[in-house]
This record gives structure tokens, sequence and C-alpha cells, in this order.
């Protein structure tokens, strides 16, 4: 299924998170852990090519998602979003190297985005602890995210919005917080892994990208 993705992302830091956390959750806030998944060719095309190719697991449910950028504006990002439910199974057989990621996406339109030879590959695992907060009535909740990946841990505000004006209603809150997104960093949880990834493909960070569902010892 194709949809249309409008997101504000911006990273804050762990003081700000612990703020926020508390706050939303003196509001009832609710928390949950979700784990993403990520492919990737051995040359980073997916990365490159300003895409994004994940199976997220949340609550005992299995999602394939594939994100093309469309539009950035500073914080603020527009993406192609097609996402595909997953059986357990046909996720645990993707991720183990047994079943053919490609075979998993039911139509031709997605496979547009992807590298035609079927050189996608697992290439490791985000936990997201995430805290969702709705301090702004009929809009949708803020995001809240403590994120730990190959032995790196960072925190990140989102926040999805269905129309374009939505964005300024959530201004005005955030700089009551001392969140101004102008001069905050902005980067995807993809773009942020691989980086860490060919970072640590180059010897300049220390590796930990263990497949949790593959038997097989890395080489």
């Amino acid at each position: 299924m194709k949809q249309i993705e409008n997101e504000l992302k911006i990273l804050i830091t762990e003081n700000t998170y612990r703020h926020l956390a508390k706050l939303a959750n003196d509001k009832g806030g609710i928390t949950v852990v979700q784990t993403n998944y990520y492919f990737d060719t051995a040359d980073f095309f997916m990365y490159r090519h300003k895409k994004a190719l994940r199976i997220r697991e949340k609550n005992q449910k299995y999602v394939l998602t594939l994100k093309a950028g469309r539009r950035k504006d500073g914080s603020y990002q527009t993406s192609d979003e097609y996402s595909y439910p997953l059986t357990e199974d046909q996720a645990k057989d993707v991720l183990s190297g047994r079943l053919p990621l490609l075979s998993c996406f039911p139509d031709s339109t997605a496979k547009e985005f992807l590298p035609k030879d079927n050189a996608l590959i697992f290439r490791g695992y985000m936990t997201t602890k995430r805290t969702l907060f709705a301090p702004v009535p009929n809009l949708r909740p803020l995001e809240i995210d403590q994120n730990d990946y190959l032995g790196f841990r960072d925190y990140e505000l989102e926040w999805e919005f269905e129309k374009e004006e939505d964005r300024f209603f959530i201004l005005p809150l955030l700089k009551d917080f001392g969140i101004d997104p102008l001069f905050l960093p902005s980067r995807s949880k993809f773009g942020r892994f691989m980086e860490r990834l060919i970072a640590q493909k180059e010897q300049t960070l220390p590796r930990d990208n263990r497949n949790k569902f593959s038997t097989k010892k890395e080489t």
C-alpha cells in the first residue's frame, strides 16, 4: 500500500528527551518498543539514492516498508511510503536469508525504487523506545524516541502530519519546550544507521552489527 508521509524529524539531547518523556507520561502518554531491521546492498545503493528499506517489528507484528524521499525542507520531509504486512515466519525467513526480500513485494510499483540485481542484504537493526504524546487536539501525536543501534544511542523527536499547514500548529508548542527545528540536526533513522555502519566498515568506529535471527557466525 502506498501513502505519502509528511513528517518533522529532529535530533534532541538526552535532557530534552527525558523532559518530554516525563511530560508525556504525566499526560497519559503511551510507550512502545519497536525494532527496525534494515536492508541495503553491499555498496549502499539505497542510502546513496536517498531511499530506506526496513522490516519493522512491533507488538509481534511485522511490516515491510520502502521509503523514497520526495522533498526535504529543513527538518520537514515528504516521502512516498510503501508498506506491506508480513507474517512472523516471512519476516524471520527474510532476516535469516532463507527468503528473498523482493519476493515479499506484492506489486511491481515499489520494486522500481530497488536495485535490479536483487543484491539486497540485511545490514543490522535499531531498537527504539517510543513514547507517544498528543499535546494538540485533532493532530497526530508527537513521537519521542530513544534509539539504540550499532553500539550507539541517540534521541529524536518525530511528528507526522497530514496537511502542510498542520506543521504551523506545532511550532509554538515546540518552542515552549525549547525546541527550534531550524537549529537542530535532522536525519532519518535509516540514514544515521547507514552512516555509522559505513564508519564502522571504514574502521573508524567499533563494530556491532549482529543478526539475532542468524545462527551463522559472521566472517
